[in-house]
């Protein structure tokens, strides 16, 4: 990737057009995209290299990203977010999930009471064992 994305974002001139990649209607009318990129990759890239792939990602039309503390990228992730609202892509067309796994019932909690309002979180007994919990962050 060109040090563009390092430093900072830009659209790319053959990015495909957000609102044309097929979604699903949430309980509060928004539309999500049904496609999104995952962000795991710490068995075989550096955690700067996935960040950048979000920027590059995201230059491209990508606005669902799935993310989970347990990458140990979500500092650089957040990097990369920031630069991407920064240079004009608006919040509310990000879709951020982060998966958590249910070892410990005060970490869900934690998580909810810390999302943002319209955020929801979805018991998903069949991702692993012990279950997981997906928290969809608007």
């Amino acid at each position: 990737m060109t040090n563009t994305f390092k430093q900072g974002f830009e659209t790319a001139v053959d990015a495909i057009d957000p609102s044309i990649v097929p979604s699903v209607t949430l309980s509060n009318g928004d539309k999500m995209p049904v496609l999104g990129m995952g962000t795991f990759g710490s068995d075989t890239y550096s955690a700067e290299e996935i960040a950048t792939a979000v920027q590059g990602a995201a230059a491209f039309g990508q606005r669902a990203f799935d993310c989970a503390s347990v990458h140990s990228n979500e500092k650089e992730i957040g990097g990369s977010f920031k630069r991407i609202m920064e240079r004009g892509v608006p919040r509310e067309e990000l879709f951020i999930t982060s998966m958590c796994v249910t070892t410990c019932t005060a970490l869900p909690a934690s998580l909810c009471s810390r999302a943002r309002p319209g955020s929801w979180i979805a018991q998903d007994s069949t991702a692993c064992r012990p279950p997981a919990r997906h928290v969809f962050f608007r």
